[in-house]
């Protein structure tokens, strides 16, 4: 699933924001990081009940299931767009702290790039 793959990506990115040095700058990084990711995986989580939601729904005939696809698909597309842009810029405000080795930024944003390839071509 591409928002997993996602949302992997910038569990990656995290690691790395906490692998910085201690500095302000590192820990305000580090910061922003992990509330980029705490919103995303609520917003998971509430496209998670949303599908509960939409399937009772299905079940009781007050939607059809084309219709609710539609409505989660494009939830999903929107969790991942959200996701991919914020592990980019967590990519950058890395790169510019000391600390992070750049070799490791390179991997992450290469496994980035991977889930947005993978999300542009699933991507109606």
């Amino acid at each position: 699933m591409t928002v997993r793959k996602t949302i992997t990506a910038l569990a990656v990115v995290a690691s790395l924001g906490l692998a910085a040095c201690g500095d302000d700058d590192s820990d305000e990084a580090v910061q922003n990081i992990q509330e980029s990711g705490q919103e995303l995986q609520d917003k998971g989580n509430e496209i998670q009940e949303k599908a509960k939601d939409l399937q009772e729904k299905v079940q009781s005939g007050e939607i059809d299931a084309e219709e609710a696809a539609k409505e989660l698909q494009e939830d999903t597309s929107e969790l991942a767009g959200e996701a991919t842009d914020a592990a980019s810029e967590a990519l950058d405000a890395l790169e510019d702290q000391s600390g992070v080795p750049q070799d490791q930024i390179d991997e992450a944003r290469k496994q980035l790039e991977e889930a947005q390839k993978d999300l542009e071509s699933q991507t109606p």
